[in-house]
């Protein structure tokens, strides 16, 4: 089975310059997650970035940005983890292992984006295809965890004067210059 056989399609996008409350809006409308960045809005813009529910709460609210005045461009991931549509399901779950996310952006072989694989998308998958022997149809490798128990990989909190910023510096935003 190929990612474009499981993935999430016609995902939501927003630019650098979009607001960080417009970024909500539309992930509580497109009921996502995760948007990802697109350098404009022109159709098969190139994706540089990903913007998460997670990089809202942890780099803007926990900053005390206003949401309303500051963009993307402040709490986005850049680059994007991508994935080609052509790609195995077995690819895009070891990508999301190895890359420590919890979605893909899925690119045709243009480059441009056609969707999303998150988890949900691949444990509804494995959820379909359940042996009859009542295993579920999972690789134990798959299941295990990567490295230790969740305790093993827990660290103490550091300084404030030892963390890296959380926030990008407000320099201008790819696209920028276009505008």
């Amino acid at each position: 089975m190929l990612a474009k056989d499981i993935m999430t399609g016609h995902a939501a996008q927003c630019t650098p310059h979009t607001s960080l409350r417009d970024a909500a809006a539309l992930m509580v409308d497109h009921e996502c997650g995760c948007l990802p960045v697109a350098k404009d809005f022109d159709p098969g813009s190139e994706i540089i970035g990903m913007v998460t529910d997670r990089d809202l709460v942890c780099r803007v609210v926990a900053e005390g940005l206003d949401p309303v005045m500051s963009t993307v461009w402040l709490a986005m991931t850049m680059p994007a983890e991508t994935v080609h549509d052509d790609a195995t399901v077995e690819e895009c779950v070891q990508r999301l292992r190895h890359r420590q996310v919890d979605c893909l952006v899925v690119v045709d072989r243009k480059g441009c984006c056609c969707g999303i694989i998150s988890m949900g998308d691949i444990a509804r998958q494995r959820s379909l295809f359940k042996p009859d022997d009542g295993t579920t149809g999972v690789p134990t490798q798959m299941l295990a965890p990567t490295a230790g128990t969740r305790s093993d990989r827990l660290v103490s909190a550091r300084s404030s004067s030892n963390r890296l910023p959380a926030i990008r510096s407000p320099s201008s935003p790819p696209g920028h210059a276009e505008r």
